[in-house]
């Protein structure tokens, strides 16, 4: 052994990488060889004592290591089926099993897991004693009934996706996990077939002590009953939000409001909640009388909110118990513009966003609304004083600001104020005027003869000097002059990797059908699908065949007209990344 490995701190690391190579697939690995350390390491094991055992076979990513540890057990393992383990064979695996602590079963590792599992379905013994988290993700829903003999008590995180059928197979496991894992604590259950949420309700009401619950599609009854848990801190999950369903989700949240009490309050020690609703407003009687202490809340919806909704939404989150401990605000409307509807929403103003200014830990804000956004330099700047930790400030990056032409934007003044005020920014979307580039703070030849140390320096021109925002999100943003734009944006954010602004959506030909020739092939792509390439402009004039066709230009950020010139800064940052590489590369070498 070399000697290195003789310092127990260095051994120690170097097993740690390598059981943590184990938890999930590598990117691109089709052939799942990236778990071969710990497989190889399983054969010889045997000259490997305390703690280095248990680093090794703490995660595993599939059970073809326990397998490996038997004599005789080689590649042929693919070519037959698995005889159940001996007494002998069980002694040898007494040894490794006991020190398993998670396990995870997909598609990279199914082929040898299922074949041992089905060996396994009428022991007894169980197979990992001391199990703790137990990810299961497989491909064929039939398959979730050899997950039987890898549950036990000692679970307390269960991971299971099921297939996109309904064979009913899960039905079995699904009634009796909360048995079989009394002890569960966690749990997280995707599927994409609705039958699935009757009997995953039912699942998750019959467990006990849930500290966190992320799945999918849920009923109303199941909802109220997660509402009145008391050691539930987590939740994630989906109402129904078919138009039968509304009325039922609405009477549910003011029912809920309506019978509790100082003692029984809804979500009482809730930290996240992840809900995905119809309708914002149905989430304003939960929050209104009551003092939960959400750190995390992330809402998704259907109906475009009104500015009255959405100041009403955050002066009920911005109750005086929440204001110290709210730290991230998500809310994702889902996209309601289309192409042959001119829908005018109203507008997300200051006014609106007043009640968060209550929160002075906040650190994530993330708004992506339908509604038009209308904020000015000096509103930022108020709503940044507020918030001196945030790290995410994002606003309608999908469907931009679409800004009124008599409004005040924003500008490159409030974009420094910004940065100036919450240092700690790291993610950063929003809308720029950036036609006019502000001149800078601190003279450049002033600079010069600063010393490099100094504060002035570090802070650059413009008094400000961001180094932890890498990415860029721009919606409606125009542009003037792409170089001095790069230049500026490369002085208070060094580290600027790229800027991103939305793809067009060019003008669609819905065209008729032709009465010649019915079924005549259309040359260009299908109308409801928006052209790839920003740059190829719009035919005119029309094709042959396509007279007395609808023209329908889907809705598109404005400032996508700028985007050719986005893309120029784009180049420029590129250029001015190459060139400190090199010199920094020459610096190092001399």
């Amino acid at each position: 052994m070399h000697k290195a490995l003789l310092v127990v701190e260095v051994f120690i690391c170097i097993l740690e990488c390598l059981a943590r190579d184990t938890i999930r697939a590598p990117d691109e690995d089709v052939t799942g060889t990236g778990w071969g350390a710990l497989a190889a390491l399983a054969q010889t094991c045997r000259t490997l004592s305390d703690p280095a055992l248990d680093l090794l076979w703490r995660r595993l990513h599939g059970l073809e290591p326990i397998v490996r540890c038997l004599r005789g057990m080689d590649g042929g393992l693919y070519r037959r089926a698995m005889h159940v383990f001996s007494d002998e064979e069980w002694g040898v695996l007494q040894r490794y099993v006991p020190r398993v602590q998670e396990l995870t079963v997909d598609k990279w590792s199914e082929e040898w897991s299922l074949k041992i599992l089905r060996s396994l379905m009428f022991c007894t013994t169980p197979l990992l004693p001391n199990l703790r988290q137990l990810r299961w993700v497989c491909g064929q829903e039939a398959d979730v009934v050899y997950i039987r003999p890898l549950l036990s008590p000692t679970i307390t995180y269960l991971d299971v996706t099921f297939g996109y059928y309904d064979t009913g197979t899960a039905l079995p496991f699904l009634q009796s996990c909360h048995r079989l894992c009394p002890n569960l604590n966690s749990i997280r259950f995707r599927y994409e077939h609705q039958h699935m949420a009757t009997e995953v309700s039912r699942a998750i009401c019959r467990a006990q002590n849930l500290e966190s619950i992320d799945c999918g599609l849920i009923d109303v009854a199941a909802f109220t009953h997660i509402a009145q848990s008391l050691t539930l801190k987590s939740l994630s999950a989906w109402l129904p939000n078919d138009r039968s369903d509304r009325l039922e989700n609405l009477r549910a949240m003011r029912d809920l409001a309506w019978h509790s009490s100082h003692d029984l309050v809804p979500f009482r020690n809730v930290k996240v909640i992840n809900l995905h609703i119809e309708d914002l407003s149905f989430m304003i009687p939960l929050l209104q009388p009551h003092n939960q202490l959400f750190n995390n809340i992330s809402l998704t919806f259907h109906v475009v909110p009104t500015t009255v909704i959405l100041h009403a939404f955050f002066s009920a989150l911005g109750s005086t118990p929440r204001q110290g401990s709210v730290r991230r605000v998500e809310l994702r409307q889902l996209t309601t513009l289309d192409a042959n509807i001119d829908r005018h929403y109203e507008p997300l103003i200051y006014d609106s966003l007043c009640p968060l200014l209550s929160f002075p830990h906040l650190r994530e804000l993330v708004l992506e609304l339908d509604n038009p956004v209308s904020l000015n330099d000096e509103e930022l700047m108020m709503l940044a004083r507020a918030w001196p930790r945030l790290e995410v400030f994002k606003i309608n990056c999908r469907s931009g600001w679409r800004v009124h032409s008599s409004a005040n934007p924003l500008t490159l003044k409030g974009l420094v104020s910004l940065l100036r005020l919450c240092p700690m920014l790291c993610e950063l979307g929003l809308s720029l005027d950036v036609r006019d580039v502000p001149l800078p703070s601190i003279d450049p030849r002033a600079l010069q003869v600063l010393d490099s140390p100094s504060s002035e320096a570090q802070q650059g021109p413009w008094g400000v000097r961001n180094t932890s925002v890498t990415l860029l999100q721009l919606s409606d943003s125009p542009i003037k002059d792409p170089a001095l734009v790069a230049t500026f944006l490369a002085e208070i954010l060094p580290s600027l990797e790229a800027v991103v602004t939305p793809r067009t959506i060019m003008p669609m030909i819905v065209p008729p059908v032709h009465p010649a020739q019915p079924n005549l092939p259309i040359p260009f792509q299908n109308p409801l699908i928006p052209f790839q390439n920003p740059l190829i402009p719009f035919p005119n004039p029309l094709p042959p065949g396509f007279f007395g066709g609808a023209v329908s230009i889907l809705r598109a950020p404005a400032g996508f007209k700028y985007w050719n010139l986005w893309s120029q800064v784009n180049e420029h940052l590129r250029k001015r990344a190459g060139h400190r590489c090199r010199r920094m590369t020459a610096m190092t070498g001399s």
